[in-house]
């Protein structure tokens, strides 16, 4: 069993105005170019959902999900989460005013398979209360916050009939844009050690065949 990147992104939580962050307002304001590049925006068919906006080099794309300037990674390497933070660096700058409340730098892996050589990181006496009442596990969980550096780092493994997940949260809170943008600022070679040294500590290895460290 092995673990494979999957659902790599940075989210900066603030009062976002939808009105400013327009396909034309992410350009400018988020991916920081020029009037008249092309992008391409992913409207929804549901009418709910946000829209979705393409870097117009690819790499990255953003949508608004009410606070929740999400920009996502197509493909999940440490070369495109820096363009990630470089992006949600620049929202902050260019809308200096936008009360701001938090920065997450999300690194997540999945595996299809539970991690059954891995099951003393999630089994309890609660579980063996549970079975001996005859009641049937079908998932489990574990949470942990780490501090790390100016902020914290919030470790979540969830295993169910599915598969596993392992989620890396790098979170800071802050009402102060420049925290927030120093935040954002952690070099990938750091978070990239430090997401090794905790799949390390946990014994949970990344597919062998991934080029995710190749941008270190």
């Amino acid at each position: 069993m092995f673990l494979e990147p999957r659902d790599w992104s940075v989210v900066v939580v603030a009062r976002w105005n939808p009105a400013i962050l327009t396909p034309a307002g992410i350009g400018k304001y988020v991916f920081g170019l020029p009037p008249g590049r092309d992008m391409e925006v992913y409207v929804p068919v549901d009418g709910l959902s946000p829209h979705i906006v393409r870097h117009p080099d690819g790499g990255i794309r953003v949508m608004l999900e009410h606070s929740r300037l999400k920009i996502e990674l197509e493909e999940r390497n440490y070369e495109n989460l820096e363009r990630a933070k470089v992006a949600a660096q620049t929202a902050l700058r260019e809308l200096p005013v936008t009360p701001a409340i938090a920065a997450g730098i999300n690194v997540y892996f999945a595996s299809k398979d539970p991690l059954l050589d891995c099951e003393g990181l999630l089994s309890s006496q609660l579980d063996d209360r549970l079975t001996d009442a005859a009641f049937e596990i079908v998932a489990r969980s574990s949470v942990r916050t780490l501090r790390f550096q100016d902020g914290k780092l919030n470790l979540s493994i969830i295993v169910n009939e599915g598969g596993s997940t392992v989620m890396c949260n790098f979170h800071r809170e802050s009402q102060n844009h420049d925290d927030l943008i120093a935040w954002l600022g952690l070099p990938v070679n750091d978070i990239s050690s430090t997401v090794e040294k905790l799949l390390a500590a946990l014994e949970l290895p990344l597919q062998e065949a991934t080029d995710v460290l190749a941008a270190r």
